[in-house]
């Protein structure tokens, strides 16, 4: 009959294996917070340009009239020159 040996651990093995264990944990707490910050980053930039992007249509959109006929003018008076 074989029977096998099973050391078990030593105090200070299991405190370090513990403490290795902490540290991995909080390394991948820590790139998952900084990860999850620069995708709000992106996230509220992709917004703020959306909100821009709006705000110059509207512009464009308020202003377009004013604008073509403005060009129509400009080009009434070159051609009269």
């Amino acid at each position: 009959m074989l029977i096998r040996f099973v050391a078990r651990p030593s105090r200070t093995q299991i405190a370090t294996a513990a403490a290795m264990f902490e540290r991995i944990l909080q390394n991948a707490v820590d790139t998952k917070s900084e990860n999850d910050l620069m995708c709000n980053e992106k996230h509220r930039e992709a917004l703020k340009n959306e909100a821009h992007l709006t705000r110059a249509s509207s512009v464009l959109d308020m202003s377009g009239p004013l604008l073509l006929s403005c060009v129509g003018e400009l080009l009434k008076r070159n051609v009269e020159c």
